[in-house]
């Protein structure tokens, strides 16, 4: 029987789930064999040295001598996994793979400029639409003048140039980039020594920009937004920067409440926000971001010791669909903080991490509303050293999804009583760190629940009879202590709302 060979790509695709077993589909027959090599070579997967050494051999052979041209079915290649073996000469094996449409050299810190130039001497970047090179220390903007004059097709929609930590990279590299590439989806420039230049070309030329990431770029301020593109005024109701879901502005100092106002009126449905250490930014900049309403998923204000409890509670009301909020060394905000982030239905993660003015209460408006129940998945409370384990237990034993919980530097959690049930702490940490380290995941945080209710059950029993023990003893002196007694039954309305919860 003839299958249509659209139909046994898609047999292939989708019902052998494993490479052994499509290489003994191609063993079958002639028909067979070139669709499954096609998909065994569509992805390389490359994960030592020695199946690097056998990839570079195969692709050295001259066509004639292989079965199929192997070359010509590579679409990807992913080298990080032995990115410690790759150096100029290896990138030149890769030139004969004329089709690649991604590249991942995260890491290869062993090639240079020339590497490079000898991946794209035979036009192997004609149809190249990702490439990722990200913490590479050798290369300059030679590379970036390479890409932008090697792959025409990074001019279409589905590219992503990714030059985390190029201290080397300047100005010229992302004008040549957004001068051939007008049409960049995504631009991750972190670490890099880029000024305000480079914004002013990227909003000018780059107008479908969905992902931004200029974090650690210490060279940019205010301007760089305020003076672009982006503040160029627009017909009503027109947003040219509709597509931008995510900005990524971290430890960026120099940038104010100026360039939140300025960014959230042309790009209003920002999806992901990241303005963790911009410490100059104040409520306003909450009032600002609170402009993108329901697209707003994802905020990280670590360190903008600035913004204020009213703040947040306003944001709260207007951007209700919040997937993640970290608030980590906020000093200024406490427990009315928490009870509106509680009210949030979709909150997933939430970090208030050094937000020493958080207490019990916080956690107990954690816990007020059950939806929170099946949405919490991971808190971050460390340095939270006015938390009781009461309330810890409260929060644990409500949350029945919780996979991650940190408690680091929380005193009453410092004892084997509970590091038992803690992950082991990272052998970089100093001794102090270690001894102090408190998180439970996965397991353990089960483990910690299940610890919580017997502790919990055992103790509403015996202070229930020490209750009744108390009221005997004070029938038969007539000498009742009363704040002894207001104390036992204060704790037994703890334990009883506990006791319903595992109910």
């Amino acid at each position: 029987m003839n299958i249509p060979s659209e139909i046994l790509i898609q047999i292939f695709q989708h019902f052998v789930d494993s490479p052994s077993d499509l290489f003994h589909c191609a063993l079958q027959c002639r028909a067979w064999s070139y669709y499954a090599l096609q998909l065994l070579w569509h992805k390389p997967l490359i994960l030592n040295a020695g199946t690097l050494i056998k990839f570079q051999n195969t692709l050295s052979k001259h066509e004639s001598s292989t079965f199929i041209p192997y070359a010509s079915l590579i679409r990807r290649i992913n080298l990080s996994a032995v990115a410690e073996y790759i150096y100029d000469d290896s990138l030149n094996d890769f030139s004969v793979c004329k089709h690649l449409d991604r590249v991942t050299l995260t890491g290869c810190s062993n090639m240079t400029d020339n590497g490079i130039a000898m991946l794209f001497s035979k036009n192997a970047g004609q149809y190249l639409s990702s490439i990722d090179l990200s913490d590479i220390k050798n290369i300059t903007d030679k590379t970036v003048f390479s890409i932008a004059r090697s792959c025409p097709n990074l001019q279409g929609l589905n590219i992503s140039i990714r030059l985390s930590n190029w201290r080397l990279l300047t100005d010229a590299s992302v004008i040549a980039l957004t001068t051939h590439c007008p049409l960049l989806l995504e631009i991750d420039l972190v670490n890099c020594g880029i000024t305000n230049n480079s914004l002013k070309e990227i909003f000018a030329k780059c107008r479908e920009l969905r992902e931004l990431k200029v974090n650690y770029c210490n060279f940019i301020d205010d301007h760089g937004f305020t003076r672009s593109a982006l503040a160029t005024p627009y017909p009503a109701n027109t947003f040219y920067y509709d597509q931008l879901r995510v900005l990524d502005v971290t430890n960026i100092l120099m940038i104010s409440d100026l360039t939140l106002d300025c960014i959230t009126k042309v790009a209003p449905k920002i999806r992901n926000l990241v303005l963790n250490k911009c410490m100059s930014i104040t409520d306003k900049s909450l009032e600002y971001i609170s402009r993108l309403g329901r697209h707003l998923h994802y905020l990280h204000l670590g360190s903008c010791r600035n913004i204020t409890d009213d703040a947040v509670i306003n944001l709260t009301i207007h951007c209700n669909r919040m997937r993640y909020i970290d608030l980590a060394s906020c000093n200024k905000l406490g427990d009315d903080t928490v009870a509106a982030l509680a009210k949030l239905p979709k909150l997933r993660r939430i970090g208030l991490v050094r937000c020493d003015r958080i207490t019990d209460r916080a956690i107990m408006d954690l816990t007020r509303y059950s939806r929170t129940s099946i949405s919490l998945e991971r808190i971050h409370l460390s340095y939270c050293q006015k938390l009781s384990i009461n309330a810890i237990s409260t929060l644990v034993i409500h949350c029945r999804r919780l996979t991650h919980l940190s408690l680091s530097f929380i005193p009453v959690f410092q004892n084997p009583e509970f590091q038992r049930f803690c992950r082991p702490a990272p052998k970089e940490y100093t001794p102090e760190l270690q001894r102090t380290f408190c998180v439970f995941s996965g397991v353990n945080v089960d483990n910690l629940r299940r610890y919580f209710k017997s502790r919990d059950i055992t103790q509403y029993m015996s202070l229930r009879m020490n209750s009744d023990n108390q009221l005997i003893r004070n029938d038969n002196y007539n000498q009742p202590d009363r704040n002894e007694i207001q104390e036992i039954n204060s704790r037994l309305e703890h334990l009883e709302r506990l006791r319903q919860l595992h109910l």
